[in-house]
């Protein structure tokens, strides 16, 4: 800027826009000395400096100090979050944007019960909408956007409002939340709210493919063994012991992040030994485990499940059947061994 063909060369005094005296001392000081000492607040405008005179280095240790706030000792700190977001996408600093956004995909279920989701960027609510790595219930998604929308209202358009009510999944939520949660807002698409509950009562879907997409949220089995079978539907986690071991287990680690019960509903699909196809409980550590065979559970009628945590104990209720285990973490597993030809339907919700 100062010896080449740029006409700073020749200026007496050089203008630096959005960048004071106090970072700038900070900037010449990196420059010299390879090192950095900031607060949250500097190093956003020390990034955003570093980002004017493209210093790769400087950029690079801000975005990974700004990140470790953001996730403070591996905790998803949302009101940080939301302060970097909100700066980052005032300055057009694109990186660091998207890296907010992962983290907020990564934590949505903490992310759209936030106080400041209201004021979240209309360009960042949209990538979160249309995200299908978000971990977070469509019907909370449904209704942080809503409630964002009201916040908004002075603002926003028709048009950018109706965009994203027909990015939200539908089909994924179950049927008496369309009707009760969902239709009485009046701001659900009309056309995919329909298809829905036609999903609903014939599994045909007449609307776009992405709106059966899933998103994060479900449990994650995974097989301990090959026969078993797992299908991620729209529905639900399908589990099916295809053979040919006599018997085999499937297991789902269950997180406790922003709640302390994570409610589900359970559909025995069809079961030809009752009393040997066990659902279990684990301890993440396998110090304790609790176990029931599912002769109480009726073959083909959904029955309402919730595993929930209380200072030493973790609990899961699954119809009439109940399992307790001992547990100082947040962590357990639930677990369930089919026999052949068995098979079991978790849903969504």
């Amino acid at each position: 800027m100062l010896y080449g063909n740029m006409k700073e060369s020749s200026q007496k005094e050089i203008e630096l826009p959005n960048i004071d005296s106090n970072m700038l001392k900070k900037l010449f000081s990196f420059i010299y000395t390879g090192h950095i000492q900031a607060s949250l607040m500097d190093c956003l405008e020390l990034l955003q400096a570093a980002d004017y005179f493209d210093i790769s280095e400087l950029k690079a240790m801000c975005h990974d100090m700004i990140v470790n706030e953001v996730t403070y000792c591996f905790n998803f700190n949302d009101s940080i979050c939301w302060t970097v977001t909100l700066f980052a996408a005032k300055h057009h600093l694109d990186t660091l944007v998207e890296t907010c956004f992962n983290i907020m995909e990564n934590n949505a279920s903490i992310t759209v019960h936030s106080s400041w989701f209201g004021s979240l960027p209309f360009s960042v609510l949209t990538m979160l909408v249309k995200s299908s790595n978000l971990e977070v219930k469509e019907l909370d998604l449904f209704q942080a956007v809503v409630e964002w929308c009201k916040q908004q209202k002075e603002t926003v358009s028709d048009d950018d409002v109706n965009s994203l009510f027909q990015q939200i999944r539908y089909p994924l939520m179950r049927k008496e939340d369309l009707i009760e949660k969902v239709h009485p807002t009046n701001m659900a698409d009309p056309d995919l709210y329909k298809a829905a509950l036609e999903y609903h009562d014939t599994d045909k879907f007449d609307g776009p493919e992405d709106q059966l997409k899933l998103r994060n949220y479900y449990f994650d089995f995974k097989p301990m063994e090959d026969d078993i079978r797992v299908e991620h539907t729209a529905k639900g986690t399908l589990l099916t012991n295809d053979g040919p071991a006599t018997f085999v287990t499937c297991v789902a680690k269950v997180l406790f992040t922003d709640t302390i019960q994570i409610p589900f509903t359970f559909c025995l699909k069809s079961c030809r030994n009752r009393h040997n196809t066990l659902l279990k409980l684990y301890d993440i550590n396998y110090c304790d485990v609790s176990q029931k065979d599912v002769t109480k559970l009726p073959i083909g009628k959904e029955v309402q499940g919730v595993v929930f945590i209380e200072p030493d104990h973790i609990k899961a209720h699954i119809g009439d059947v109940k399992l307790s285990i001992l547990s100082c973490g947040e962590l357990c597993e639930i677990g369930i061994r089919l026999y052949i030809g068995d098979q079991v339907h978790i849903l969504r919700t």
